[in-house]
């Protein structure tokens, strides 16, 4: 079956061609590393529980293919890369390498740096939701804090369900007499997450006031090629519509008159 949005590797172009290849690259050892420490922990040395993070992340390092498959559009390599780059700090080094528990300022690091690719992905949220180029620069740097944010929230969610639920302890220790840690490894988080994304947004504003853009211009450029590269696709299909429409009134034609 033929997908609508689809654009195949080919019509990429060769920057894009490049950066799809080594973002699969990367998804594909972040996979692999993390099937290999699930059968570690499951069949030979797990003292700290580490099996289930080990098969969450390995699952979730395919979500950019599982999201291509289900909506049959490519995903945007930036993207793409956000997500593997989280999963592989957070996830990977922080949750089933259990270094979250050998360092105790790792946790504050990733967090701060959530609130940043968090941030630097709702600039793309954006570019879905509304017209970008005539978008409010004041008004979208607020809106990439605020996904930021949300997205935060229901990650505290998450760690909480995944504590209740399967046992484990990314809120940290529980406390006896309590039964649950402490508010305090909550709020911390969604404060180091806040720094990351106000990061983003002075980031954000210096790179549209000023001559420095420091990266923006290489996101807004890639959102730009990607909305480029799916409007000639759609126009390509509308061709191709109108083409079929015109032979099959030709073919109606012809039969009336014969």
């Amino acid at each position: 079956m033929k997908r609508k949005n689809w654009i195949s590797f080919k019509d990429l172009t060769k920057t894009d061609k490049k950066f799809r290849i080594a973002n699969l690259v990367i998804m594909l050892v972040l996979f692999a590393s993390c099937v290999s420490m699930a059968f570690y922990y499951g069949f030979v040395y797990d003292p700290n529980n580490r099996i289930v993070p080990a098969i969450c992340i390995s699952i979730l390092s395919l979500v950019p293919i599982f999201f291509e498959m289900i909506f049959g559009r490519r995903l945007n390599n930036c993207l793409f890369l956000i997500v593997e780059i989280y999963l592989i700090f957070a996830g990977l080094i922080g949750g089933v390498l259990n270094v979250y528990y050998l360092v105790g300022w790792y946790d504050i690091i990733i967090h701060i740096l959530m609130g940043y690719l968090m941030a630097v992905l709702g600039i793309f949220v954006f570019g879905k939701l509304a017209n970008y180029s005539k978008g409010n620069i004041l008004l979208i740097a607020i809106f990439c804090v605020c996904f930021s944010l949300t997205i935060e929230v229901l990650w505290e969610i998450f760690e909480w369900l995944a504590d209740n639920l399967l046992n484990q302890t990314m809120q940290g220790e529980k406390i006896d007499g309590f039964g649950q840690p402490l508010v305090f490894d909550t709020m911390l988080d969604l404060v180091c997450n806040t720094v990351g994304a106000i990061v983003f947004f002075i980031q954000y504003i210096i790179g549209k006031h000023t001559k420095f853009s420091f990266g923006i211009k290489f996101l807004e450029k890639n959102l730009d090629s990607r909305q480029n590269l799916y409007i000639c696709k759609e126009k390509e299909m509308f061709k191709e519509s109108s083409a079929n429409d015109e032979d099959k009134k030709e073919d109606k034609k012809n039969i009336s008159q014969s």
